[in-house]
């Protein structure tokens, strides 16, 4: 019941903001369209009873289209800052490059995201202990103790970055030249972190190279994987059987003591939080190239037509996308269990279950229509009568490998321009015209499918082999009952079919591993996408501040502008001291909904000249803004709208005449009290009132 009441509770909160933009932007609009109609003397009342109509067609189409969709924080706020355009606000593409930027800037970031994450899903502390080898001379992982090695399977790695697996392509092939770092890894002093050099750690290439090779790290470089800190990490090697004997693919690893660690335990300084830390300090989470990948294949799923494929990895990776979009849906609005011991659990989230990460029938024939799109080599646009176009997807890969290869020589504003020329490549596509009507803009239907989901997109470039494989090893050494319980289910177990046979229960696909993983997959996904959601929040802030700024100019413009000096003044105090910009959450729905409705009611707290009455009884009259013929027409703007009449701009551009009537009503009536309002004034031992007539 708390669920739903907070759920209504959010809608109308958006349902209020809508309405607030709304009436200030057509506000704009009929007070712009009033003084160009005093100019031009036009009549336009033929035209605007059919565009009426039309308005109110459209309003219960997209009213139908909203009831079909559950939109995500990115997506209403995109929506809101559509709603000011009229008031000057920035295009789709603007807004892309902004988010696009700010992917770029965020690896930091989401790299503090992921350890923090991850310590949480392992349901441990950075102080607990793991048990490593002492990394003698004489070491050698083929003649440990099986019982003793870690092992992974491949599979359980290879789920996220591409539904046909990553570590399956050879970094030559055109995906592999794709997915994989652009440089080989090598060991050599002052080359590569962890031995002394500036260069992020290939360890994607180094697993793919394992698999090919009959030699564990420290077999092939003499040297055991080393953390930035310089200490010894691990030793791995590909291998075809895990520690019961069951054949199939793993990685066999072996966890190296650090430096003072004795013989003895009580000595030990293998604590699970810095072998996590040192190892992510090695690698580097994407660059530049691979969130241009992970974006145009969220959005025209080109590497998958470049690889010749069956329709079950196809679809689910269509099915993986579907479920982070619920994610980003999902709301943190209720309150939490705080636990300062390091070992705290993220609380149980409403409605979050099986059922979540399962797909209804709407989305199963959306998932065959992908597959289907996929093997034919079109993508589709829906908002375009499901219009659907020829992919170059060979184009793209020639386009992006290119991008790999000469990234390193790039300045980061070469990378950036780099990425937004390939993206644009898309829908610049000689051969799309011919499909689409004269009106439809593809690229700002593919602009705004970016905006939307662009932590879709960031999360599938993040979660690649190199950053799941900590997970998997440290899950097989923290000692806890809730890692055990996880080693059982995931990684180890070995259990008995009904034949008697036995075999690995390990991952075998991405909603598997989101089912496994939930609480992990949550916070990492929706804490990505809050990063974007506080830019769409900025963009908007800014967008109604000008908008509000430009209705009180004209508020101002009839009174006396010395009496509001100080309002101006403070306003702009408030605006440059970013009072406007209290920290809040950006995943928590209602506070980013509280944020915006704070700013669309700064024009009610703005006082007019009027009277004050120093009764004791009439104390309080003075707070009261005072009448506004301004204010009164926004109010009249939202009372239409509720009542389901059109209150923007005609489509063909032509000004909204029921609204500019409205306008001159409200100031013809505040001009006659002006001029012929008068106030009887009574007044006893000293204190005086007024009142109209």
């Amino acid at each position: 019941m708390q669920a739903a009441n907070q759920s209504i509770d959010v809608n109308n909160s958006v349902q209020q903001a809508e309405g607030e933009i709304n009436a200030l932007k057509s506000y704009v609009e009929t007070t712009t369209s009033e003084k160009k109609l005093r100019r031009e003397k036009k009549n336009f009342f033929a035209d605007s009873v059919q565009k009426t109509g039309e308005q109110l067609n459209k309003i219960s189409n997209e009213q139908k289209r909203f009831q079909r969709k559950v939109p995500t924080s990115m997506e209403q706020l995109y929506r809101l800052i559509g709603l000011t355009k009229g008031g000057g606000g920035p295009t789709a593409r603007e807004i892309r490059n902004v988010l696009l930027r700010a992917a770029r800037e965020a690896e930091g970031e989401i790299k503090t995201i992921i350890q923090e994450e991850s310590l949480k899903a392992l349901g441990c502390s950075q102080e607990q202990k793991y048990k490593g080898f002492q990394g003698l001379p004489t070491f050698d992982i083929d003649t440990i103790p099986v019982q003793n090695a870690i092992y992974v399977p491949l599979q359980s790695l290879d789920l996220i970055t591409l539904a046909n697996g990553m570590l399956k392509q050879n970094y030559e092939t055109p995906v592999g030249k794709i997915l994989y770092e652009s440089y080989p890894p090598t060991n050599q002093p002052g080359v590569m972190k962890g031995y002394g050099g500036p260069v992020p750690f290939p360890f994607n290439r180094q697993l793919n190279d394992l698999i090919s090779s009959s030699n564990s790290f420290k077999q092939q470089y003499n040297n055991f994987y080393k953390g930035t800190t310089g200490q010894n990490l691990m030793d791995i090697k590909y291998v075809t059987t895990n520690e019961f004997g069951v054949t199939g693919n793993y990685f066999k690893v072996a966890l190296i003591d650090r430096e003072g660690t004795q013989l003895s335990s009580s000595a030990s300084t293998n604590n699970i939080g810095e072998w996590l830390g040192d190892y992510y300090a090695t690698i580097r989470l994407f660059d530049t190239s691979d969130l241009t990948a992970q974006i145009l294949q969220f959005i025209s799923k080109f590497i998958s037509m470049e690889l010749p494929s069956t329709s079950g990895p196809i679809g689910e990776q269509s099915k993986f996308y579907k479920i982070l979009q619920r994610i980003l849906g999902l709301c943190f609005d209720q309150k939490t269990e705080i636990d300062v011991s390091g070992n705290a659990k993220v609380a149980e989230l409403d409605g979050v279950d099986d059922s979540f990460f399962e797909l209804t029938e709407a989305d199963l024939r959306n998932l065959d229509l992908d597959i289907s799109n996929v093997q034919n080599g079109v993508m589709e646009f829906v908002d375009c009568d499901n219009v659907k176009v020829p992919v170059d997807y060979r184009n793209l890969t020639s386009q992006l490998i290119n991008f790999k290869e000469t990234i390193t020589g790039q300045t980061e504003e070469k990378q950036f321009e780099t990425m937004e020329k390939i993206i644009n490549s898309l829908s610049e596509n000689p051969n799309w015209p011919i499909y689409f009507p004269t009106n439809f803009g593809a690229a700002e239907f593919i602009d705004k499918n970016i905006i939307e989901n662009l932590a879709i997109a960031v999360a599938s470039a993040v979660l690649s082999p190199k950053v799941l494989l900590p997970i998997f090893i440290l899950l097989k050494v923290v000692e806890t009952s809730y890692a055990l319980s996880y080693n059982q289910t995931i990684t180890s177990a070995t259990t008995l079919n009904q034949l008697g046979i036995q075999s690995s229960n390990i991952i075998t696909n991405s909603t598997e591993f989101l089912k496994k993983f939930k609480n992990f997959m949550i916070q990492v996904v929706s804490r990505i996408g809050a990063i974007f959601i506080r830019k769409l929040f900025e963009i908007l802030k800014k967008d109604l501040l000008n908008i509000i700024n430009r209705v009180l100019r004209e508020i101002i413009e009839e009174k006396l502008k010395s009496d509001y000096r100080q309002a101006k003044r403070l306003i702009g105090l408030a605006i440059s001291v970013n009072a406007l910009s209290a920290v809040f959450d950006a995943r928590k729905c209602k506070s980013l909904l509280d944020e915006i409705l704070n700013i669309l009611s700064l024009l009610k707290k703005i006082p007019t000249k009027r009277k004050k009455v120093p009764l004791a009884l009439a104390v309080l009259s003075d707070l009261l803004p005072g009448e506004s013929p301004q204010r009164a027409f926004l109010n009249t703007i939202k009372y239409l709208q509720d009542a389901g009449l059109p209150t923007l701009t005609l489509p063909d551009g032509s000004p909204n005449l029921m609204l500019i009537y409205n306008l001159a009503t409200h100031k013809g009536r505040k001009d006659e009290q002006m001029d012929n309002g008068v106030n009887d004034t009574y007044c006893v031992q000293g204190f005086c009132w007024s009142v109209p007539r």
